[in-house]
């Protein structure tokens, strides 16, 4: 004689219920681990000029010289905030 055993006890949609609590729980510790720290945080050119409240051209020249670096998505330039904090600090 074979014996069944119950995993749940109650309604289809106490079960659904369970089901999705646990997948939120699990969506927000997964959307936790993936959110951008400040360090990763990608400014465009007009604002990295703001933030270091230099000219285009100043930029321009310190990604020339080696001292930053331009991340490139198709035509638009992108500069690392965490990059550009560390090129103020060595440039004093």
């Amino acid at each position: 004689m074979q014996s069944s055993k119950t995993l749940f006890e109650g309604t289809p949609e106490g079960l659904v219920e369970l089901m999705l609590i646990g997948v939120r729980a699990e969506l927000k510790a997964f959307k936790e681990g993936f959110a951008p720290t400040p360090a990763d945080e990608l400014l465009l050119t007009s604002q990295a000029l703001e933030l270091l409240k230099i000219k285009g051209t100043t930029l321009w020249r310190w990604h020339k010289q080696g001292r930053i670096n331009v991340y490139k998505v198709g035509k638009i330039n992108y500069y690392k905030k965490a990059e550009l904090m560390d090129c103020l600090i060595l440039s004093k």
